[in-house]
């Protein structure tokens, strides 16, 4: 979520805009939780034979979305391949290298049990 700014980036946004973030009050408080963190280019990877397992995300600052690229993820990130014939499989198969880079400012992690978290859905350029 782009939010603009490191301090609007908290968990009462978060609350406010997803409905997968519990809100504050005693029928939330034992199990449901919120947390908000603040980057802005989130890489979504995996090398070649690992993509069958799902992609492995990765967060930095990369401080204006033209930084925010698939060139910066292999640069940064061991887990996400650099260009390159040794990282191409066969067509249309699951051991095909892939590298995305999205760009927001905001990530919201919330769960409205006791259990594992779920990132709510956003848009993002």
């Amino acid at each position: 979520m782009a939010t603009g700014s490191r301090d609007a980036c908290t968990e009462d946004m978060c609350r406010s805009k997803f409905y997968e973030c519990p809100d504050v009050g005693s029928h939330n408080a034992a199990a449901g939780s919120v947390t908000a963190s603040y980057h802005d280019c989130t890489c979504s990877c995996c090398k070649q034979g690992e993509c069958a397992a799902g992609l492995k995300e990765y967060t930095f600052f990369a401080e204006s979305a033209l930084k925010c690229n698939p060139s910066q993820c292999s640069a940064n990130f061991y887990g996400c391949p650099d260009a390159g014939s040794h990282n191409t499989g066969d067509p249309g198969t699951t051991s095909e290298a892939l590298v995305f880079a999205s760009y927001n400012d905001c990530m919201c992690s919330c769960c409205k049990e006791a259990g594992a978290f779920t990132r709510p859905h956003f848009g993002s350029t």
